[in-house]
């Protein structure tokens, strides 16, 4: 995507240029990652922040965020062109589930190694069929093309238009200063206060003891049942298409539309990974 003509990107560079002295190069250090609901209500947190240790990033800012549909469109703008509304609405569904958590991480080994470009590397392919073996989400064991767990900026352009996208001017402002303190300072150790934050985030959903296990098939059936209670037993039409999906194995994105249509979704962990397992989307 070219960035230049972006209102985030030019709102977010501006800021930078400022910040950081006209000197974008120290960019090249930092990577953004989005750690998605999903991630939390699977308990894979602490898989993941192993996987960033040990592949030598360290996360020196961490926040809490509702991603709004707004953003979720402006964050994948260029992918939603030939994408069907209801990929996107399921999408949007699944940043609904909880927070997310916005990470700044920095590279501490290579100093030649462009940061977002390698923890884009690591992170693997969304597409389970050529997804890399090793990569994070392969560990993680993303199930699906939506499911997938985390986002990462490709480069350092996308790196500055994401942080346009999810962050006000003042945030921008305080990202960026503490991007050029900590390169001034040529830190190579996680901020204790992260560590703590992340520690009782891990904790607390563990605590929680909410963690969701897929059951496949099963939930799949379970799901198909429970739209069966909900509607008027005498339409033929719908009647079709759920027989033709519990026949098949397979939403097809007619039921899909109807039911988001007529609000027969009861929008969960459980329902989405029936949905983006098993429909035409």
């Amino acid at each position: 995507m070219n960035c230049v003509k972006d209102v985030f990107f030019k709102n977010s560079f501006r800021i930078a240029n400022k910040v950081l002295t006209n000197d974008i190069s120290i960019l090249s250090s930092y990577a953004l990652m989005i750690v998605k609901p999903e991630t939390i209500v699977f308990q894979k947190l602490g898989i993941l922040l192993k996987l960033i240790k040990m592949n030598d990033f360290i996360i020196i800012y961490c926040k809490k965020e509702n991603i709004n549909g707004a953003q979720i469109i402006s964050l994948w703008e260029w992918s939603w062109d030939n994408a069907t509304i209801e990929r996107i609405l399921l999408n949007q569904k699944l940043f609904e589930l909880s927070y997310s958590l916005v990470l700044i991480l920095k590279y501490v080994w290579n100093k030649n190694c462009i940061a977002s470009e390698y923890l884009t590397f690591l992170k693997g392919s969304s597409n389970i069929e050529i997804r890399e073996k090793g990569s994070f989400r392969d560990i993680l064991k993303s199930s699906n093309f939506l499911i997938n767990f985390i986002h990462t900026s490709d480069d350092v352009e996308n790196f500055i238009r994401e942080i346009g996208v999810l962050f006000s001017s003042d945030e921008i402002i305080d990202i960026y200063t503490l991007i050029f303190n900590d390169y001034e300072k040529q830190n190579t150790a996680q901020p204790k206060s992260i560590c703590r934050l992340l520690k009782t985030i891990k904790n607390d959903s563990l605590k929680a003891n909410n963690k969701f296990i897929f059951n496949g098939e099963k939930d799949f059936y379970d799901f198909l049942e429970n739209i069966k209670n909900k509607i008027n037993i005498e339409d033929h039409y719908i009647n079709h298409l759920l027989s033709k999906a519990q026949n098949n194995k397979v939403i097809s994105n007619d039921l899909l539309w109807f039911l988001i249509k007529n609000k027969l979704i009861e929008w969960n962990i459980k329902s989405l990974s029936v949905l983006t397992l098993y429909a035409i989307y």
